[in-house]
């Protein structure tokens, strides 16, 4: 359903302002629920730049460009949205060139007495490893390291762990309904209605709150139309800023007193990028 960006006149700002437009329509409640269903969709597993872009026009978004009334109550609603929105997203042939594992929680990580479901099938092609250096490099250190930076890298490894179990437990992902061999790299495709119903029921119940420390949610939240977004936007490197680990990386964005989760199967990905930013400032 997506496009291939073959004129001249098709640049990544252009699109984005597209899919501003259409996003403008709903409210933010709406949008954020939609992107988080459609990006969390198992079969939309390789499609991972197409939803960085959507969440990119998204989060650069002043708040009250949005409706100030949630109109998707229905799935036809959803389903409308979504095919309004796919037509407008380019192909990116170059970046999303490998379909990742097809799992749901498949691969756990032992983390402090705990067993902690992760998503495996990202873009990151060996997280399990890098989540196990991470834990030997840094969690182990936690008191040294805490004394240094004034942040626990076992706190939020376990924040991030806490917060990728708590989705895929939450929300049941029936694999019976997916054809694995319709799904090619870059893939993207409208959720079924079951798995819309679950997902929203998550979405709309959810509160970082009931299970993480204040310091660690607000660490890993961006603020809706944040500006540091809209200067990467007018740079041009989007590709290059995804596809190297340097863009969107939070966990939640921040609408008001609410918290949106955003991207789930890239919260590893999002703490080994955030601390790896910390351990350049500091070496």
């Amino acid at each position: 359903m997506a496009r291939k960006i073959d004129k001249p006149q098709d640049t990544v700002e252009e699109i984005i302002q597209a899919i501003q437009k259409a996003l403008s329509r709903y409210s933010v409640h709406d949008i954020a629920e939609t992107l988080f269903v459609s990006s969390l969709w198992l079969p939309n597993i390789s499609s991972w730049a197409k939803h960085h872009l959507l969440y990119t026009a998204f989060l650069s978004m002043s708040p009250d460009t949005f409706s100030a009334k949630n109109k998707l109550q229905r799935y036809e609603q959803f389903k409308s949205l979504l095919s309004r929105l796919y037509p407008l997203l380019p192909d990116f042939p170059m970046f999303e060139d490998y379909i990742p594992e097809i799992e749901w929680g498949d691969v756990s990580l032992y983390h402090e007495g705990e067993i902690y479901k992760i998503f495996y099938g990202c873009n990151v092609k060996t997280i399990y490893d890098q989540l196990y250096a991470f834990q030997i490099l840094h969690a182990t250190l936690d008191n040294e390291v805490q004394s240094i930076v004034h942040r626990s890298p076992s706190l939020e490894l376990k924040s991030c762990l806490q917060l990728q179990h708590n989705v895929i437990t939450s929300i049941e992902m029936n694999k019976g309904e997916i054809v694995s061999e319709n799904i090619s790299p870059g893939h993207v495709e409208i959720p079924s209605r079951t798995f819309w119903r679950k997902a929203t029921h998550y979405f709309r119940t959810f509160d970082p709150h009931v299970f993480l420390a204040s310091d660690v949610i607000e660490n890993y939240t961006t603020t809706l139309g944040s500006e540091r977004l809209v200067s990467l936007l007018q740079e041009n490197e989007f590709i290059e800023l995804i596809d190297e680990g340097q863009f969107l990386n939070y966990f939640f964005v921040k609408d008001k007193n609410r918290y949106y989760p955003i991207l789930p199967r890239k919260y590893s990905e999002v703490l080994l990028e955030n601390w790896s930013e910390i351990c350049h400032l500091y070496s």
